[in-house]
C-alpha cells in the first residue's frame, strides 16, 4: 500500500522527512496490543478482529519444510528494525514501561543512526543481509539456519524478529512520479534496504511520500489498511498524549559475521531480485470521475460493478473470457480469513459477449448486465457466509496424503479443474482507499493482479504483471480499464435518466 504524506514546512531535513509518517504506528501498537480498537462489522454482524494480532511483533520465519509464522500478543517489544543504505538497526522507541515518548525523542533516535551510518567509510559497512529475504524461500531458509550458528549473527535476528515492525529510510525520491513511488514501495530498487519476512514494513522515501509492504501471511490486506486509514485520519504529527520523556538506549548497529559462501549468496539474491523487479510490469490508476457514490444512485453494487468492468475489459482485449479469482472476507467467523468468489461467471460470460455484439439492442446489454452484477452479489454474499467452494476443495485436496489417495480423487486429476483456476485475473477490493493505493503481483505467468478501492468519488487501483508474457500490459489494459468505465458510467447515465 502507498500512502501520499504531506510535509510541513518545518519538515526540512531528511531525518525529519522520514520521522512523522510512522510516529503513530508506534503509537497505534498499543491500542492495538490493549484491544482499544473499535470493532468492525457490517450491516450483517460483527467481524472477527483476531488478525490485529498479528500485525506488531510479527514475523515469518524461513524454515524446512515449511516457514514458520511467530507472533506475539500483546507485542512487548520496546524497538523497531530500521534500515539506512542496506544497513540494519535496533532503535528503541518506547520507554522501558512501554510508554509512548516525544516526537523529537525518536527523531533524535534517527539522527543518531543516519550520522552513525554516514561516518563510516563504504568498505566497512556491513554487507546487504536483507536482499537474502527476497530469495526463495527455501534458499533463504538454508542460508538462514547455517548463519544462525553464528551467536553474532543470531543476535541479529533475533533483534529483528521480535521487534514491532521495520522501517525503510530510502535515501531516494521519485519526485510526483506517483507510478515510481508504487513500484519502489512493492519491490525496491535492489530489495536491499527491506526485510520481507516481517508483518509489516513502513517505507518511507526522502521527500516524504511512504507505503507499507506487507507480508500476507499472518493478516489479510484490510487490516493494514485499516491501521494506516486510522493513523491518517486521527493521529496528527505532533507529540501524542501521554508522551512522557525517556532516556532510550541508543540505535544498535545489527552486525554479521559471513564467510565467503554467504558473500555469494547475497550476490546471487540480488541478481535474482533485479531480475524479479525487471520482470514486473505494474502500474496505477487515478479513477476521478467517479466513485461509490455515483454507483450506489444508479443503483448497482460498487464491486460487483468493478468485478464486470474487469470482465468486460479482459473480453475486449482478448476476445475471451477467463477464471477471476476475488477475495471475500469470512471474518464474520471466528480467525476467518478469505473464501474465493469467482467472478467470471455464466452470466458475466454472456454479459460480455452480449455488450461486444454490435447487433445487440442497448435493452438487452443492460439486461445482461444486470444479470451479471446480481450473479456476481449472490456469489459474494455466499462465499462470505462459508458457502463457498474453493476453500473447501483446498481442505479436500490437503487431506489426501498417499499417491493412491491422490490418484482416487478424480476430481483433482481432471484437467478442466485447473483450468479452472488459472487465475488470469487475481483481484483484491480494499475500499475505501481514500488515503491508499494498494497492489500485489500477478499471481500466473499471463495473468494480472489488480487491487482496487472504492472511495466516494474516486477509484484507486494498481494493474501487475509480467514482461516476460508477451500477451499481458499492464498500462495497455489500464488504458482499457479506464475505457471501460468511461463507457458503462456513461451508458448507465442515460439508462437511469430514462426510468
Amino acid at each position: 500500500m502507498i500512502y501520499s504524506i504531506p510535509l510541513t514546512s518545518c519538515e526540512c531535513m531528511a531525518v525529519s522527512h522520514h520521522m512523522f509518517p510512522f510516529i503513530t504506528l508506534v503509537s497505534f501498537s498499543s491500542p492495538s496490543s490493549s484491544e482499544l480498537i473499535a470493532p468492525e462489522s457490517t450491516r450483517a454482524g460483527p467481524l472477527c478482529m483476531h488478525q490485529y494480532k498479528n500485525q506488531f511483533g510479527a514475523v515469518r520465519i524461513a524454515d524446512e519444510p515449511r516457514d514458520r509464522v511467530i507472533t506475539t500478543w500483546p507485542a512487548t517489544a520496546k524497538h523497531i528494525t530500521v534500515l539506512f543504505r542496506d544497513q540494519l538497526f535496533s532503535v528503541q522507541v518506547l520507554s522501558e514501561k512501554g510508554e509512548r515518548v516525544p516526537i523529537k525523542t525518536i527523531e533524535g533516535q534517527l539522527r543518531m543512526l543516519v550520522d552513525q551510518v554516514n561516518a563510516v567509510p563504504q568498505l566497512q559497512l556491513q554487507p546487504p543481509v536483507g536482499v537474502l529475504t527476497s530469495e526463495h524461500r527455501d534458499t533463504w531458509a538454508r542460508i538462514r539456519a547455517a548463519i544462525s550458528q553464528n551467536p553474532t549473527n543470531a543476535a541479529s535476528l533475533n533483534a529483528i524478529d521480535s521487534s514491532l515492525f521495520v522501517v525503510c529510510l530510502d535515501d531516494y525520491a521519485s519526485a510526483d512520479d506517483i507510478d515510481v513511488s508504487h513500484r519502489n514501495i512493492f519491490h525496491g530498487r535492489s530489495a536491499r534496504n527491506r526485510w520481507f519476512d516481517k508483518s509489516m514494513q513502513f517505507i518511507v522515501e526522502s521527500n516524504g511520500r511512504a507505503g507499507i509492504n506487507g507480508e500476507h501471511s499472518p493478516a489479510d490486506a484490510v487490516i493494514p489498511g485499516r491501521i494506516f486509514d486510522e493513523i491518517l485520519t486521527s493521529e496528527p504529527a505532533q507529540d501524542p498524549a501521554g508522551a512522557t520523556s525517556a532516556s532510550l538506549a541508543a540505535p544498535k548497529h545489527l552486525l554479521w559475521d559471513v564467510d565467503a559462501t554467504t558473500v555469494e549468496a547475497i550476490r546471487v539474491a540480488e541478481e535474482n531480485a533485479r531480475k524479479a523487479i525487471d520482470n514486473t510490469d505494474s502500474v496505477l490508476l487515478h479513477y476521478g470521475d467517479y466513485g461509490s457514490d455515483f454507483l450506489k444512485k444508479v443503483k448497482v453494487s460498487p464491486d460487483s460493478f468493478m468485478q464486470m468492468v474487469y470482465q468486460l475489459s479482459y473480453y475486449r482485449t482478448y476476445g475471451r473470457s477467463t477464471p477471476t479469482y476475488e477475495s471475500a472476507s469470512v471474518r464474520a467467523f471466528k480467525h476467518g480469513r478469505t473464501e474465493t468468489v469467482r467472478s467470471c461467471s455464466v452470466e458475466s460470460v454472456k454479459f460480455t459477449e452480449t455488450w461486444e455484439d454490435k447487433h445487440a439492442e442497448l435493452a438487452r446489454k443492460l439486461e445482461s448486465f444486470d444479470k451479471a452484477v446480481a450473479s456476481h452479489g449472490e456469489y459474494m454474499k455466499a462465499a462470505s457466509t462459508g458457502k463457498g467452494v474453493d476453500r473447501h476443495l483446498l481442505g479436500l485436496r490437503f487431506q489426501l496424503q498417499t499417491d493412491a489417495e491422490r490418484a482416487q480423487a478424480n476430481i483433482y486429476n481432471d484437467p478442466s479443474y485447473w483450468s479452472s483456476q488459472h487465475w488470469r485475473l487475481s483481484s483484491s477490493n480494499t475500499s475505501p482507499g481514500d488515503n491508499h493505493w494498494g497492489g500485489f503481483g500477478a499471481v500466473y505467468p499471463d495473468g494480472y493482479g489488480i487491487n482496487y478501492a472504492i472511495g466516494k468519488q474516486r477509484v484507486r487501483m494498481s494493474i501487475s504483471s509480467f514482461k516476460a508474457e508477451k500477451e499481458t500490459d499492464s498500462t495497455a489494459f489500464r488504458k482499457t480499464i479506464k475505457g471501460v468505465m468511461d463507457e458503462l458510467a456513461g451508458v448507465l447515465t442515460d439508462a437511469n435518466a430514462r426510468k
